[in-house]
C-alpha cells in the first residue's frame, strides 16, 4: 500500500457534498446513490453509501448433500437464493444423474438445507430455518412413497441448534450439529428411528465435550452400529478420532490416529462388512491423503494407499480426501490449493487412479469438491461452496458438468467486494473485484474493478476488459499518472503448468486503463508464480513488493521490483532473510524520507514473525527480522504508513487461537530498529487484529481491523494522536453490522474525510465520516 504522508486528493469533498445534496433534494424518492442514515459514534458521524454498483447479485444457490435415492437414482438437497438473497430449501431428484426435477420445500421466512440421508426407504433433509442463519434447526422427512413434510419436533427448537450432518441406516438416523448459543459451542447429536421423532443423545454430547477441540467431520450408520469421525486437539496438532456406538445411545472413543503434525478424518462410508474413513495427515507441512478401515466400527487400521496426482500443478498445502463412496468400485473426491480431484480406487483401497476433470473443476479457483454419491451406472460429485452450485457426473471415467446444462440448478450471481481505498490526483478510488461464473466454458471469471465517486450513483465502476481475469491490489500516483499492480487470475488451465504473473496497469485519467505489456514486463514472471501486492511512487520512479513461488518449490519468497517508468520493470536485489526463516512475504511498502520500507512476515520453525525490508530508491533491499515483531505464536506486519517523523507498521501478534491474538503496532524512525507500542485496546477477551492504517494531515493515525467480544467478531476502528497511545472507537451497529457477517478491509483519509471500505453480508460497503476539528471531539 502507498501510505505516504500527507495523503490528499482533489475534489473529494465536493463530490461527496454533491452526492448528498442530490440525495436530499430529489423528489418522489431516493436516487440510486442515496446515502443511508447517519449515526454518531466515537465523535464521528458516519454515512454508509448505498450505490447500486456495490450490491451483490444474490441469485445462486448452495448444494448441501448428494445421496442415492431410496427408489433409485439420485437426490440433491440444497438452497436456492432469489435476487434479494432469500433462501428457499430445495430438493432435486434424478433417475440417472442427467434429468432433474426441482422441488421447493415450504419454509416461512426461508431456510437452508445442508444435509440429507436415507434409510428404510425414508429420506431426511436438514438445515437451518430463517433468512439470516440465526434461526432454529429444521428438518423435512419423506416417508416411503410420499413427499417431504416439515418435521414437528421440539428437539429442533433448542436455541442456537444447527444441523450439519445426517446419516441413515438400519439403526435409523443420526444427526450431528452444534449449539451456537452454548459458550463452549458444544456438539449436538440426535437420533431418530423413523426421521419424524427425534431425541438428543446427551451421552454423545458429553463424550465429545470431554475432548479438547473436538470436531465431527462425518457420520455413518452401518451393520456395526453408529460411527462419527473427526479430530481433536493433541500435543502436536490435530488427532484423527473415531467415536462408536452399538445402538446410538452408549458412545465411546473407538480409535485415534496421530502423526508428526495434524491428522484429520473428513469422511466415512459404509460397506456391508464394515466402514471406511478418509482424510489426510500432514507430513513436512503438506497434507497427504489417508484411508482407514474397520469391520465393526470399533477396531480400525490404516490402509497403505497411493493416490495418483495428475498434472504438474503444485499443491502447496497438500491434498486431502473430503468424501468417498462405494458402488461397483470405490470413488473419492478431494484436492488442495492447485486443483480439485476425483479418484477411482481399487477394491482393497490401496491404489487410487485420478480421473481427469473438465476445465472448471481443474481450475485454480474451483470450489472444493466435498459432495459425492455413486451408483453402479454413474457417480455424482459436487461442491457445497455457497453461491456457486457445481455438480459433476462421472461415467466410464468421463466427467461432465451437470450444472452447466441443467436449468433445474440455479445460475450463480455476481459477487462484489472492495479491499482497498486509495487517494490520487484524480480523486479517491476504490479497488476490488466482481466475480462471475461462466458455466459455458466451465470457469470462474475474476474481474478486477475500480470505483470512482459519482454525483448520481454514489460510486461508479470504471475500467473494462483490461482488468478482466486479474486481481488489482494497489494503485500509486506518479505525477498524475496512475499505476496499478496485481496479478493474473488464471482459472481455466487443465493439467498444465500454471504460473500467473504479476500485472501492471496505467491510466492518465482514472477512467481508461491499459495493461502494460512488452519486454519491460519480463521481470514480472520468469519461471515463477508472482503476486504484486503493493506499489509506491518513490522519487521519480516506482517500487512494488509482493512474493513469488518458484517452480518446483513449496514456499513463497518476498519479491521486489523497481521501475523508472511504468513500462520498464526490473527485479530488485534483496538480501537473504536471517537464519532460520524460510518462507517470506512482503505485503506493504512506504516511502520514508530518502529511504523505503516494506513490511510483511517470515516463517520460522517456532512460528511466523514480522519482517521488514529497508531499501534506498528501491533497487536494493536489506531483509531484517526485528526482535520487536517476534514472540510466542504467529506475528506479522500487514501494512504501514509514514508520518513526518516515523513509519508505523500494524498487524497482529500472538497465537492463532483467538484468545492469544492481539493487535500489533510498531514504530521506527528509519526502518531499524523498531519499538512495539502497547495499549489496553489491543488486547481483550478475544482476538484483535489490524488490517490497514492511514494518517491525516495533523499526524493522527487510524487503523482498522477486527476484534472479538461477546462471543462474536466485529469490525474495529482504532485511532491515535501520535502513534503511541491508541483507543478503540465504537462503530454503530446499524451501519456496520449485518445479519450474517461484516468486516472493514481498509481505511483512507481524503480531504478531511475518514473513509472505510469492506462488506456487510454479501454487499460491498463504503463508510465516510468527517474528521472532528479537535481530536478530543
Amino acid at each position: 500500500m502507498d501510505r505516504s504522508w500527507p495523503s490528499r486528493a482533489r475534489g473529494w469533498s465536493a463530490v461527496v457534498v454533491v452526492a448528498l445534496l442530490a440525495a436530499c433534494t430529489s423528489g418522489g424518492g431516493e436516487p440510486e446513490g442515496a446515502a443511508r442514515p447517519e449515526e454518531a459514534a466515537g465523535g464521528l458521524v458516519w454515512t454508509r453509501a448505498d450505490a447500486p454498483s456495490l450490491r451483490t447479485d444474490r441469485r445462486g444457490g448452495t448444494l448441501g448433500e448428494i445421496i442415492t435415492a431410496p427408489g433409485g437414482g439420485f437426490l440433491v438437497a440444497g438452497t436456492v437464493f432469489d435476487a434479494d438473497g432469500r433462501p428457499s430449501p430445495t430438493v432435486w431428484a434424478s433417475p440417472d444423474g442427467e434429468r432433474w426435477d426441482a422441488t421447493e420445500l415450504p419454509a416461512d421466512g426461508g431456510a437452508r438445507l445442508w444435509a440429507a440421508a436415507s434409510a428404510n426407504r425414508t429420506t431426511v433433509v436438514a438445515g437451518q430455518a430463517g433468512a439470516d442463519r440465526r434461526g432454529p434447526a429444521v428438518a423435512y422427512v419423506a416417508p416411503p412413497d410420499a413427499g417431504f413434510e416439515l418435521v414437528d419436533d421440539p428437539v429442533f427448537d433448542q436455541p442456537g441448534l444447527v444441523i450439519n450432518t445426517v446419516a441413515g441406516g438400519t439403526g435409523g438416523f443420526l444427526a450431528v450439529g452444534a449449539r451456537r448459543s452454548d459458550p463452549d459451542k458444544r456438539t449436538a447429536v440426535l437420533h431418530s428411528d423413523d426421521g419424524q421423532q427425534w431425541r438428543a443423545l446427551e451421552s454423545a454430547d458429553d463424550l465429545l465435550a470431554e475432548a479438547s477441540g473436538s470436531a465431527v467431520g462425518a457420520a455413518a450408520v452401518g451393520p456395526g452400529g453408529f460411527v462419527m469421525v473427526g479430530s481433536i486437539e493433541g500435543p502436536s496438532g490435530r488427532i484423527g478420532v473415531v467415536w462408536h456406538s452399538p445402538d446410538g445411545t452408549t458412545w465411546a472413543q473407538a480409535a485415534t490416529f496421530s502423526g508428526a503434525s495434524n491428522v484429520v478424518m473428513n469422511t466415512v462410508a459404509v460397506l456391508r462388512d464394515g466402514f471406511v474413513a478418509a482424510g489426510h495427515e500432514e507430513v513436512d507441512g503438506l497434507r497427504q491423503p489417508r484411508v482407514w478401515r474397520s469391520r465393526d466400527g470399533r477396531a480400525w487400521e490404516p490402509v497403505e494407499a497411493e493416490f495418483e496426482l495428475l498434472g504438474s500443478m503444485t499443491d502447496n498445502v497438500g491434498v486431502t480426501v473430503r468424501a468417498l463412496d462405494y458402488a461397483n468400485g470405490w470413488v473419492a473426491v478431494g484436492g488442495g490449493s492447485a486443483a480439485e480431484r476425483l479418484w477411482r480406487g481399487s477394491y482393497d483401497l490401496r491404489s487410487w487412479t485420478e480421473v481427469p476433470l473438465p476445465p472448471g473443476p481443474a481450475g485454480v479457483e474451483t470450489p472444493a469438491l466435498d459432495l459425492l454419491a455413486t451408483r453402479a451406472s454413474a457417480t455424482l460429485a459436487g461442491s457445497s461452496a455457497a453461491g456457486r452450485p457445481l455438480l459433476l457426473r462421472e461415467q466410464s471415467s468421463t466427467v461432465t458438468e451437470i450444472t452447466a446444462t441443467e436449468t433445474a440448478f440455479p445460475e450463480p450471481g455476481a459477487e462484489v467486494w472492495i479491499h482497498e481505498a486509495v487517494t490520487t490526483e484524480h480523486g479517491p478510488l476504490l479497488l476490488g473485484a466482481v466475480a462471475t461464473e461462466e458455466r459455458a466454458v466451465g470457469r470462474r471469471r475474476q474481474l478486477a474493478r475500480i470505483w470512482r465517486p459519482d454525483a448520481e450513483q454514489g460510486w461508479r465502476q470504471v475500467g473494462g476488459d483490461e482488468l478482466d481475469q486479474a486481481v488489482l491490489n494497489d494503485v500509486a500516483d506518479l505525477s498524475g499518472e496512475l499505476v496499478g499492480v496485481g496479478h493474473e487470475a488464471l482459472v481455466d488451465a487443465v493439467f498444465a503448468e500454471v504460473n500467473p504473473r504479476g500485472v501492471v496497469w496505467r491510466s492518465v485519467d482514472a477512467e481508461s486503463w491499459a495493461r502494460v505489456t512488452g519486454p519491460g514486463t519480463d521481470a514480472l514472471r520468469g519461471d515463477s508464480t508472482t503476486r504484486m501486492s503493493a506499489v509506491a511512487a518513490v522519487g521519480s520512479g516506482l517500487v512494488a513488493v509482493g512474493h513469488e513461488l518458484q517452480a518446483g518449490q513449496r514456499r513463497n519468497q518476498a519479491a521486489f521490483w523497481w521501475a523508472p517508468t511504468p513500462e520498464a520493470w526490473e527485479r530488485a536485489a534483496v538480501s537473504p532473510p536471517p537464519d532460520g526463516i524460510a518462507e517470506t512475504v512482503a505485503s506493504a511498502v512506504c516511502p520514508l524520507g530518502d529511504s523505503t520500507v516494506a513490511v510483511g512476515f517470515g516463517s520460522a520453525p517456532e512460528g511466523d514473525r514480522g519482517m521488514v525490508w529497508v531499501g534506498g530508491a528501491g533497487r536494493e533491499w536489506e531483509a531484517t527480522a526485528p526482535e520487536a515483531m517476534a514472540g510466542a505464536g504467529d506475528w506479522y506486519a500487514r501494512a504501514c504508513v509514514t508520518t513526518p517523523e516515523t513509519v508505523v507498521a500494524i498487524g497482529r501478534r500472538g497465537a492463532l487461537e483467538f484468545d492469544g491474538v492481539s493487535a500489533g503496532v510498531w514504530t521506527s524512525t528509519d526502518g531499524r530498529p523498531w519499538t512495539a507500542v502497547e495499549s489496553p485496546s489491543f488486547a481483550g477477551d478475544g482476538a484483535r487484529q489490524l488490517w490497514s492504517v492511514a494518517a491525516d494531515d495533523r499526524g493522527g493515525l487510524y487503523a482498522v481491523g477486527a476484534y472479538e467480544g461477546d462471543g462474536s467478531s466485529a469490525p474495529g476502528l482504532w485511532r491515535s494522536a501520535d502513534g503511541t497511545e491508541w483507543e478503540l472507537v465504537e462503530l454503530p451497529e446499524e451501519l456496520f453490522r449485518g445479519d450474517d457477517y461484516e468486516g472493514v478491509n481498509d481505511v483512507a483519509v481524503v480531504e478531511g474525510e475518514l473513509v472505510l471500505v469492506g462488506y456487510v453480508d454479501d454487499d460491498a460497503a463504503v463508510w465516510t465520516a468527517p474528521l472532528p476539528a479537535d481530536w478530543s471531539d
